[in-house]
């Protein structure tokens, strides 16, 4: 495939060129390892990325603003060197509660993941929802990983990313995004990752939701929390917001410290 080059005056190579030829270069090492090692494998090459039917592609269309015009149909013919990897293209809502958990709460205990996953199947009359340890395997060794005390949290930070991009989209995911973070107040062990997650997506969210700030700010057990999060935040939040916390924390000694704090690092 590398085709020779006559020319003897090669000129200059910019770091953009040296980086396509890099990658090229990688892409070649890791083909002819297949074909000497794998030959019954399919090459990354002749690779084919479809959606499974005519649906999806209507999806994509009215979310991305793809062309139909363009869509072509086809039909895989059996061949034993053909593979179809199954990519979740589709994300059910189950999924979706299961991947927002995560979201939420950066990594947590398998068990609480599980109690959250259930009660909030109930919560939500998710009808078809898949049972718990089925969407855990799911995406086990793809988008999440077990650390070694036994907590679940997305394998990759690419993940927790794409989860926010998700939520952003709306339909039916930020009203699992919303009701879950509701529940998830309500728990003194989830406080912190709520608060983290109400500032990081402040813009996005209902008045009411936006008020659970303001809620567990005047709550001894998590003001402290509210205080130190303002801090670590301070710029995501809009002015007037953050002024009114301030001065809602500053009534609560246990979040006075932090309220101190925050004045003298960012006024």
């Amino acid at each position: 495939p590398f085709i020779s080059n006559n020319n003897k005056d090669f000129g200059s190579l910019s770091i953009f060129c040296y980086k396509i030829i890099n990658n090229y270069r990688v892409e070649y090492d890791a083909e002819i390892c297949r074909m000497h090692y794998y030959p019954r494998y399919p090459s990354r090459l002749s690779a084919t990325f479809a959606f499974g039917d005519y649906s999806s592609c209507i999806e994509a269309n009215r979310k991305y603003d793809w062309n139909l015009d363009e869509v072509k149909k086809f039909k895989l013919i059996s061949n034993q060197l053909n593979r179809v990897v199954k990519v979740n293209m589709e994300m059910t809502n189950d999924k979706m509660l299961f991947l927002t958990i995560l979201y939420i709460l950066k990594d947590a205990r398998e068990e609480f993941v599980k109690e959250t996953y259930q009660n909030l199947v109930l919560c939500l009359n998710l009808e078809n929802a898949r049972k718990f340890n089925d969407v855990f395997n799911w995406f086990k060794e793809d988008k999440i990983k077990i650390t070694s005390q036994n907590r679940i949290e997305f394998s990759h930070p690419s993940y927790f990313e794409a989860m926010k991009d998700l939520i952003s989209e709306g339909d039916d995911y930020d009203e699992i995004f919303i009701i879950l973070l509701k529940y998830l107040a309500g728990k003194e062990e989830t406080v912190r990752d709520v608060v983290s997650a109400i500032i990081d997506n402040f813009d996005k969210l209902p008045e009411n939701i936006r008020q659970i700030l303001f809620t567990l700010a005047k709550k001894d057990e998590a003001a402290g929390v509210v205080a130190f999060a303002i801090i670590d935040s301070f710029d995501e939040l809009p002015e007037d917001v953050r002024e009114q916390l301030l001065l809602t924390l500053a009534e609560n000694d246990e979040a006075a410290g932090g309220v101190a704090f925050a004045i003298a690092e960012n006024f």
